[in-house]
């Protein structure tokens, strides 16, 4: 039988780091927000783990009791997603169906910009102005937003307009005058 010693404080840090990191990945693959049953399952399932450290448990405990203590977070999630939702739609309506459509759903979505040498364009042009996104599909073609769960109305709408003002100085030539 083998005996486990207690974590030291570098074991501790590197727990912590490696249950944070996996809570976001959680967090941004997802496009809802976890329900309290699945937050509370998944970190028991932690718990059991033999070397998580009484700090990580009081971690668990204060997490439980910050976030999910109401339904405020989901809340502002379903609002910060139909944001995004109303936001994204506003922009591709300036370019028609056949140069841009909203996709995606809760705070996962994106715009298909329907060519990769645009989307990197834009792209390119976001991060220049202070807005890192990301390419996705098969040819590299949507643009997506991903912002993170807890982000602000004012950022959202920041890095919202950013985005806008970079789509149209790329295709901004083309506008759907039908619209």
């Amino acid at each position: 039988m083998t005996v486990q010693s207690a974590p030291d404080r570098e074991e501790e840090f590197a727990i912590f780091n490696h249950l944070e990191s996996v809570v976001r990945s959680y967090a941004r693959s997802f496009p809802v927000v976890f329900a309290k049953a699945r937050a509370v399952q998944l970190f028991a399932r932690w718990d059991s783990l033999s070397r998580l450290s009484h700090g990580l448990l009081e971690f668990k405990l204060w997490a439980q009791s910050h976030f999910w203590r109401t339904d405020s977070l989901a809340a502002s999630v379903r609002e910060r997603g139909n944001l995004l939702k109303c936001r994204l739609e506003q922009i591709v309506q300036k370019y028609g169906p056949g140069r841009a459509s909203a996709k995606g759903r809760g705070m996962m979505r994106g715009i298909d910009l329907k060519s990769g040498e645009v989307a990197g364009q834009v792209i390119s042009t976001a991060f220049q102005r202070g807005l890192i996104v990301e390419t996705a599909g098969p040819k590299d073609e949507v643009v997506k937003c991903l912002p993170p769960l807890v982000i602000g109305e004012d950022q959202l709408s920041q890095g919202l307009d950013i985005f806008e003002d970079a789509i149209e100085s790329v295709i901004g030539s083309n506008v759907n005058t039908g619209a």
